[in-house]
């Protein structure tokens, strides 16, 4: 499957979702033909001076469509994205509209799984406690989201992980399959018992 690769320094889990200010026309183009390309991949994007813009770009990423799309303030189109899958990429090329596409191939992951019971129901709850109070308190990031699942640990684990302030190199190692105790325990160490 080929589809259209958008490198931006974003870190999205599967039912993550972001806004996004649309103003290349290359991008616009590619948003007006998602019907034709089932949606497009964000890829997470480093700059490095010394790599062209194909070597920048993770070998995975997130797999979105489009839930919601508005026109800014200044003109500029918003468009709100959620994933959808995360999929490897690989033989990536530049078409003649300087739009990066790739061949991708979903992912598997522990996020694509809702209601499954986590190890620990009291690091669970006060995770989703904490959550809960982040929704509450930042209403521009309650608003992306018509459902919130505060009760499944996968959403909750997910959301955080996109949330807080690390390297993406650090979180890259919870986009696999088998990588959710991990990130459970990695939550709970950095937000539940350096609190204590």
């Amino acid at each position: 499957m080929n589809i259209p690769i958008f490198p931006l320094s974003i870190y999205l889990l599967p039912q993550g979702i972001t806004r996004l200010r649309i103003f290349e026309q290359r991008y616009l183009n590619m948003v007006k033909n998602v019907h034709k390309t089932n949606g497009f991949v964000i890829s997470y994007y480093q700059d490095s001076p010394n790599l062209d813009i194909e070597s920048k770009i993770s070998a995975w990423g997130s797999w979105v469509e489009i839930v919601n799309f508005m026109q800014g303030d200044d003109g500029i189109l918003v468009i709100d994205v959620k994933c959808k899958a995360l999929v490897d990429i690989q033989n990536t090329s530049i078409n003649n509209e300087q739009l990066m596409v790739g061949e991708v191939e979903v992912r598997a992951h522990w996020a694509d799984s809702l209601g499954q019971k986590a190890q620990s129901q009291s690091e669970l709850s006060e995770l989703s406690g904490q959550l809960r109070q982040v929704f509450n308190d930042n209403k521009p990031l309650a608003d992306l989201y018509q459902l919130i699942f505060i009760d499944d640990p996968h959403w909750v684990c997910a959301r955080w992980l996109e949330l807080l302030p690390l390297p993406f190199a650090d979180k890259s190692i919870f986009s696999t399959q088998d990588s959710f105790n991990k990130a459970l325990n990695f939550l709970s160490e950095i937000l539940i018992k350096e609190k204590i």
